[in-house]
């Protein structure tokens, strides 16, 4: 029976590939061989739509919200005209199965020109024959696929089809070239663009169109005004110093901010910059070098800090901004520069040593990198959040739904401040990375829980040699967001990255500052070794183009760091309440996880100076923490206070929401955003996390196994939380109060439906992308600095 399907699968796969020659053939015959196009022009041309004017804004309407970053259908990047010259790929970005590493495809980073993507098998969604304007509509896939959707709109009826559209993320891709199409479009009728959602405009159609007829022609990109390049000259000078110190500290910068999308202070958010290593010096054209990771050898004797420009729509799930200033500038220049030390050998790009950060800037002051991190450590932790490991919800069942954060003052003084020691711990500190991209999945337990083992000892030895035998904590060991600068500037503004909330949304996740929601189950406490190691371990030294044993060997390793950040919180309990409260975060805990356990268990921890006066001490730590940390009101209201006292009916029922649990809250899907409609016309916008409580987070597989949804709760936010709503409901304020005690009261799936039936914008609706738009107006007006394209990709269909 089985050579039978593998003859039939044969036979089929001869078929298509046949059907697809023959298709060519006929193209090549009316309209010659595809040939990559130059379509850039000189001048408007009139009466043709411009394409960053005109064309590019309907991609940002209607197609970046799936069609960006990594995870874009068939690869393709709508997000920029080189997105689009570049096409679709039939390769799959996220493969966790893959033995050996992948080729990285990056957009204007692993290859530089059409021609160089269509040597990697990049097909055209734009036509490459003749060109006329038959030829560009007939040649033009994504045309094609526009049309097919018009041609095919979605059903009338509540939901589509979930035997026709499969709306999961991890759904078979079906990426049909130009040749493909017909037999795509006959097998798939329904499956026009955007998939599963409403068709686009007739307005928008017909713009497009005309564009396509005329050669899809693009005018050059403005060139950065004097007031931004100034800038750039200014901080590319400061990032390509001669000196030793300015090497490393340049590197270092470098290796932690590669992710960012950086502005200026003095000019607005208007533009972003990426910063990035080129061949080429300030002043000329940036020739970027492509490497898997910041931190490897750029094979070049020498190149330089550039500040790319930003060209392409930015996207929520992949956008952490990140400010410069005179400011920023000068505290860098008096925290690694003019502070008293030498760096007597630059550090080499060997994959062994560079993936480790303690043994590379070991020569920079370790105060000067905690305090770097520190400073915006909500930046820090979103490059875990929102970097390439980010995707897919095995890379992200390491951590729980909803917990605190919290950091190791800079000014307490750890085993790695003191560089003459340092070389001997950080051994203990190898990360996963050393193996590089195709590394073996067998090792990680064995190799790197010995090595975890070690540096606890060695930490807790250290803590311990600061009294006569064991160490007395206190809430003083806590950073309570006292300004990092004031030696500095002067300044004595509180700072509220000392306090975090993290959500996660099964397969995503969000960070944000302050304390939100109810107490959590779990909190961490994170010290510089552990804040440099998370950062090494998923952004700086993860490589989504990794094989399996890469991505799993950096999944089970941040257990270790988990488990280590929930342990140091444990410390400020009382001994006998933090064994019992740890043993209750890992019920039905794996072996492995028990042994890891025991290891911390039996250790001669610190012990607390913290005197308890209720019979909650976790409860009440936190409340202390809190206040302690001036953290941002965690019961802040999620709508405005304003509009409250213009409608203080809506008042009780948000209350009454934020404290809906149990199986109410677990038919909630992990993020809803919710539209409130006032009679006046005024509207404002809140988010829903949907907080799913587990029995612990350290198995691998399983997940549901270990779910309570009894214990579920939800979390208001205001405004937008979170880059993948999975649902909007439209809701106005007369209805509002109901709407909420339709959600306490739902008790299955059919309550849920109902309630979507009478609130929620579904993939049917034809108000679908009104709504869609005008969260897109509201999030750039209310969250600007903050604000991207969300992404659809996961929106439901229930």
């Amino acid at each position: 029976m089985k050579s039978k399907h593998l003859f039939s699968y044969f036979f089929i796969s001869l078929f298509v590939i046949g059907c697809a020659t023959i298709a060519q053939h006929q193209l090549d015959q009316q309209w010659g061989e595809p040939e990559v196009q130059n379509r850039e022009v000189a001048e408007y041309q009139q009466g043709v739509p411009e394409y960053h004017r005109d064309i590019q804004p309907i991609f940002d309407k209607r197609c970046v919200s799936c069609h960006a970053c990594y995870d874009g259908p068939c690869q393709l990047k709508l997000s920029s005209y080189d997105g689009l010259d570049r096409g679709a790929s039939k390769e799959l970005v996220y493969d966790g199965a893959r033995i050996v590493a992948a080729e990285p495809s990056r957009l204007g980073v692993d290859a530089k020109t059409t021609e160089e993507w269509r040597a990697r098998d990049y097909f055209p969604v734009l036509n490459e024959r003749a060109q006329n304007p038959v030829a560009n509509v007939q040649g033009s896939l994504l045309l094609k696929m526009l049309e097919q959707k018009r041609q095919h709109p979605l059903p009338q009826t509540a939901q589509i089809d979930p035997d026709v559209f499969d709306v999961s993320t991890d759904r078979a891709q079906e990426c049909s070239t130009i040749e493909e199409y017909e037999r795509y479009a006959d097998a798939h009728p329904q499956w026009g663009m955007p998939f599963g959602l409403p068709a686009i405009s007739d307005e928008d159609f017909n713009t497009i169109q005309r564009w396509v007829e005329a050669g899809s022609p693009v005018l050059p990109q403005s060139p950065l005004g004097q007031p931004y390049l100034d800038q750039v000259s200014k901080w590319e000078a400061f990032f390509n110093g001669q000196s030793n110190k300015e090497k490393l500290f340049s590197r270092y910068a470098y290796e932690h901010l590669f992710l960012a999308n950086i502005w200026f202070e003095d000019l607005g958010n208007g533009q972003y910059f990426n910063l990035v290593r080129s061949r080429t010096p300030s002043g000329q054209a940036i020739d970027e070098i492509a490497s898997r990771r910041p931190f490897d050898d750029p094979n070049t004797k020498s190149f330089y800090y550039r500040l790319k420009p930003v060209r392409s729509t930015i996207v929520d799930k992949t956008h952490m901004p990140y400010k410069f200033n005179d400011a920023r500038m000068k505290v860098w220049r008096e925290w690694f520069l003019n502070a008293d030390y030498e760096v007597t050998k630059l550090p080499g790009y060997d994959a062994k040593r560079a993936s480790n950060p303690f043994i590379t800037f070991k020569e920079l002051p370790a105060a000067a990198r905690y305090k770097f991190m520190l400073q915006e450590a909500e930046f820090t932790i979103m490059g875990y959040i929102k970097g390439p490991v980010c995707r897919g919800q095995v890379a992200l069942n390491v951590i729980e739904d909803h917990f605190w954060v919290f950091f190791v003052d800079p000014e307490v003084p750890t085993m790695l401040y003191d560089p003459a020691r340092a070389e001997n711990y950080a051994g203990n500190l190898r990360l996963p990375a050393e193996d590089q991209s195709t590394a073996s999945p067998f090792k990680i337990w064995t190799k790197y829980a010995a090595l975890q083992e070690k540096h606890l000892n060695d930490k807790i030895d250290y803590i311990n040699s600061f009294s006569d035998g064991v160490a007395e904590l206190s809430l003083d060991m806590l950073w309570s967001g006292k300004s990092l600068t004031s030696d500095i500037d002067g300044s004595e503004a509180h700072n509220s990255n000392a306090a975090l909330t993290i959500f996660r949304h099964f397969d995503n996740a969000t960070v944000v500052n302050g304390l939100h929601g109810d107490k959590p189950k779990t909190a961490w406490v994170i010290s510089y070794s552990l804040l440099e190691r998370i950062h090494y371990l998923l952004v700086a030294g993860f490589d989504v183009y990794g094989n399996l044993g890469h991505q799993l060997n950096t999944r089970l390793y941040m257990d270790f760091l988990r488990m280590e950040g929930e342990s140091n919180f444990l410390m400020l309990l009382p001994d006998d309440v933090a064994e019992k409260e740890f043993l209750s975060w890992y019920q039905s805990a794996e072996e492995k996880v028990e042994d890891y356990l025991n290891v911390l268990h039996k250790m001669k921890l610190p012990h607390n100076a913290i005197e308890y006066g209720s019979n909650d001490p976790k409860n009440e730590l936190l409340d202390r923490i809190y206040d302690y940390t001036r953290a941002e009101n965690r019961r802040v209201s999620a709508l405005p206070k304003a509009y409250l006292d213009q409608f203080p009916e809506m008042n009780d029922p948000l209350q009454r929401l934020e404290k809906v649990s149990g199986i109410a809250a677990s038919l909630l899907p992990e993020l809803a955003m919710v539209r409130v409609k006032a009679p006046d016309g005024q509207m404002q916008l809140f988010s829903i996390a949907s907080n799913r409580f587990h029995e612990n987070v350290s198995s691998l597989f399983m997940e549901d196994d270990f779910l309570v949804p009894e214990r579920d709760t939800l979390t208001l936010y205001p405004g937008v939380l979170g880059s993948y709503p999975k649902v909007f409901f439209d809701v106005h304020t007369v209805l509002f109060d109901h709407f909420v005690e339709r959600i306490s009261q739902m008790k299955s799936e059919e309550d849920y439906v109902s309630l979507l039936d009478d609130f929620a914008v579904r993939r049917t609706d034809p108000t679908f992308w009104d709504f869609s738009d005008w969260l897109h107006v509201w999030y750039m007006f209310n969250q600007s600095e903050k604000s991207g394209i969300v992404d659809l990709n996961r929106y439901e269909n229930r």
